[in-house]
């Protein structure tokens, strides 16, 4: 078998003898390195590329099936494409690419795709490329507005070649058309002159204006062509966007029709509507402006006019109608001659306006009756009050006498509380009657008139009220009676008040002082009298009410019993009334500040109640002392002859526990807080019965009686038993033990001393030390006694239990 590459039939570049089967490998890079050598003729391809054909031809004597595979050549070419494969030049495909004319919207750059390929896998390098073309022309900036007025011819003084440029064109030379669409198109004419100016006509089109907003009427755009590039490259265009042209309205004045008004007929002494200006076409506006009319009435020519007519002739504000007033009491007929101008603008000119002339005829009917306005009528309640209302001088008719008039009351309100009639006096008047006729009575009642002259009638109201006033409360005085006797000391004073509206309070004034008192419609009051030394007559209590308005004043007389004192006295002598004296049977003691029931003079601590003696004289009290009878030891809690403090020892409780512990709450004070609970449990009880009674005027009187008695008895029983003889079995009651000597030291200052809690009974007098002698009581000079106070200043009910 033999292989020859390049077919040069010369020689074989491969040989194989014998059998071949299986894969062989040979390298022929040499033959095929001689084959390019020698340069076989050239293949021009369809791109004018000039390749290599290089034949490879197989042999064998024998058949048999051979293949060749796995062949690589790798060559280098350079190469220049200037056509496509179909034969055009590529310039002119890449003008095909790029469009001759650009709209705004579009991308102003334009991509252009370059594809290689191959047959077989290599390497290919693309350069040399060169595109020159001609850009499309580019807007500079925004085109201005394009106005012109309605009926005109206007240019557009703004130069183009301001708006736009070109890369190879200069502005001034490219060239500028412009495009008019929209639905009034027509309607103008638009071009661009020599200078590259916008010229807009809008007079072919007479009185036409467009919408200023979308859609638009008119729109335009201008296309612009420059000159083409190098090369002969083709013109190219840029058109714009779309822009509205705008015709503005101009104001064209109204113009008179050849229509008129007719005669207008108006009633006397009316407002009539005369006609209505949208029945009738008197005036044209091109422009559909909304017209104003000025009315000019021309009085001067009417020779009979009345200036008291008050003629008045004008349009509705709102509508177009003409209204024409006549006063309600004029009676002239006649006819008036009038103008009237018509304007678009806010203001009229006579000279300028177009106007029509027409006439206004007034003509006579009935007037009928007409009511003037009626005051209200204001009578006081509980007022024994009739009023007479002349109407028929509230009545007005310019046709028919007032007293020819016929006058009736249709309806009334509030009938039960007054009465309301008509009084027909014999001189053709006629009165309306009004009368309240139900006691404690006030509000309003509307009366509703009709008046009529047998043809119209008109109808009325007139308000009746009835004000309230402030009626006096009445009061009573039910105890005390007149001139009763009082005994001197407490009392009361009970009755009763009420009032149609209501009582605010009720005082009572009593020795001139004025008090108030509980309750309003059942009241009452607790006095003291004077305790005088004769019997007073004619004592007077004054008790007033109040309503809020006024007062309402009952009196009433009372003798006030002579008083007969019991004597002061001083049992013990030492100069202190047995009232103030806090021990009356024992003249060396007479005040107990701190009311452990131990005298100042004794107490060593008198405003200390816990404590009472000091029999060392060390300043500690004995139940806070641990050696009550030495005065060195006060804090020894270890018995070992030093005070606590001195040895740098803590207090050491000795281990008595509480049941060693004295009680610190004398018996006195459960008594008296039993004693407290029971007033408190009477007092809410009191409080009750005399609430309840206070709502019924016999209740309270019989209530403020027992208050009376008890107060009596309880007078009684101080003056019987004194507290005196009750504090003469204070010790025996509460136990308590005679007076303890004592050298009456003050107990010093000591910050962390003893407490009793922490300190000993007190201990029995050491041997050898006799006790303190008792303080020695103050004696009166001679010749004095104890006081005595004059009865006549004294008042029992005020003096101390």
């Amino acid at each position: 078998m033999e292989l020859d590459i390049g077919a040069d039939e010369t020689s074989s570049d491969w040989e194989k003898p014998g059998e071949l089967k299986g894969l062989h490998q040979m390298d022929i890079k040499v033959a095929l390195q001689e084959a390019i050598d020698r340069k076989p003729a050239p293949i021009v391809d369809n791109y004018g590329n000039r390749m290599l054909r290089i034949p490879m031809e197989v042999h064998s004597d024998t058949t048999g099936k051979i293949a060749l595979e796995g062949i690589s050549i790798t060559y280098n070419a350079t190469v220049t494409i200037t056509h496509d494969g179909d034969g055009n030049k590529l310039s002119q495909v890449l003008n095909r690419i790029i469009p001759d004319e650009v709209k705004p919207e579009d991308d102003p750059f334009i991509r252009i795709y370059i594809g290689v390929g191959a047959l077989s896998p290599g390497m290919a390098y693309i350069d040399g490329l060169h595109v020159e073309y001609n850009a499309i022309p580019k807007q500079s900036k925004e085109l201005p507005n394009f106005e012109v007025l309605e009926d005109s011819k206007a240019t557009i003084y703004e130069d183009l070649a301001d708006y736009f440029r070109d890369d190879y064109t200069e502005p001034e030379d490219m060239e500028y058309d412009v495009y008019v669409s929209g639905p009034m198109a027509d309607k103008i004419d638009v071009e661009i002159d020599d200078q590259r100016r916008m010229v807009i006509d809008s007079t072919i089109t007479e009185n036409f204006y467009t919408k200023l907003s979308e859609p638009y009427d008119i729109k335009a755009k201008i296309r612009v062509t420059d000159d083409g590039g190098p090369n002969n490259v083709p013109p190219r265009s840029y058109t714009t966007k779309e822009f509205p042209i705008f015709v503005l309205p101009q104001n064209d004045p109204p113009v008179r029709t050849t229509e008129n008004l007719p005669v207008l007929i108006a009633n006397e002494g009316q407002t009539t509507i005369v006609a209505d200006l949208d029945d009738y076409e008197l005036f044209h506006d091109v422009d559909g402006d909304r017209l104003n009319y000025w009315i000019v009435p021309e009085l001067e020519k009417v020779d009979d006019y009345d200036p008291e007519v008050q003629f008045r002739i004008s349009r509705s504000s709102n509508t177009n109608e003409i209204k024409v007033e006549v006063d309600e009491d004029s009676d002239w007929t006649g006819d008036i001659p009038i103008k009237m101008y018509a304007t678009d603008q806010a203001e009229f000119n006579k000279n300028r306006d177009p106007h029509i002339s027409f006439t206004v005829r007034i003509t006579n009917i009935n007037d009928g009756p007409i009511w003037q306005e009626l005051e209200k009528v204001t009578i006081e309640e509980d007022t024994a009050d009739s009023r007479l209302i002349e109407l028929t001088q509230f009545v007005k008719d310019i046709d028919t006498n007032r007293h020819d008039l016929d006058i009736f009351i249709t309806d009334y309100t509030n009938k039960s509380f007054t009465i309301i009639n008509l009084d027909k006096s014999a001189s053709s008047l006629i009165y309306l009657g009004i009368e309240p006729w139900v006691e404690n009575w006030n509000g309003q009642s509307t009366v509703s008139l009709m008046v009529t002259d047998g043809e119209f009638t008109d109808t009325t109201e007139i308000t009746v009220e009835v004000t309230p006033v402030n009626d006096p409360p009445s009061l009573r005085i039910i105890e005390p009676s007149e001139d009763q006797p009082m005994d001197p000391g407490f009392f009361s004073v009970v009755g009763e008040a009420s009032d149609v509206e209501e009582i605010q309070f009720v005082e009572v004034m009593f020795n001139d002082e004025w008090q108030m008192a509980d309750g309003t419609n059942s009241w009452g009051i607790t006095l003291e009298t004077e305790y005088p030394d004769e019997m007073i007559e004619n004592e007077p209590i004054q008790v007033r009410a109040f309503d809020g308005e006024m007062f309402v004043t009952a009196y009433v007389n009372i003798t006030i019993m002579k008083f007969y004192e019991k004597p002061i006295l001083d049992h013990d002598g030492d100069g202190h009334y047995d009232q103030e004296d806090d021990f009356p049977d024992d003249p060396s003691e007479w005040e107990d500040t701190d009311g452990d029931g131990v005298g100042d003079n004794t107490d060593d601590f008198p405003e200390a109640k816990e404590w009472q003696y000091d029999s060392d004289g060390d300043g500690v009290a004995d139940l806070a002392d641990t050696d009550p009878y030495d005065p060195s030891l006060y804090n020894d809690n270890n018995d070992n002859g030093i005070n606590d403090q001195e040895e740098g020892r803590t207090k050491i409780d000795r281990g008595g526990g509480e049941d060693d512990e004295e009680s610190s709450i004398p018996l006195i004070l459960w008594i008296l807080a039993v004693i407290a609970g029971v007033v408190t449990i009477l007092s809410i009880a009191m409080f009750a019965v005399k609430r309840r009674a206070s709502k019924d005027p016999k209740r309270m009187a019989r209530y403020y009686a027992r208050q009376q008695k008890i107060r009596n008895k309880r007078h009684d029983l101080i003056e019987k038993l004194p507290l005196a003889k009750l504090m003469e079995k204070m010790p025996d009651l509460f136990g308590s033990s005679s007076a303890k000597p004592s050298t009456g030291m003050p107990m010093p200052s000591r910050p962390g001393g003893p407490s009793p809690v922490m300190s000993r009974p007190g201990l029995p007098a050491p041997p050898g030390r006799p006790p303190m002698g008792p303080k020695p009581v103050q004696a009166l000079p001679p010749g004095q006694q104890p006081m005595q106070r004059a009865p006549q200043t004294i008042n029992p009910a005020r003096r101390p239990p």
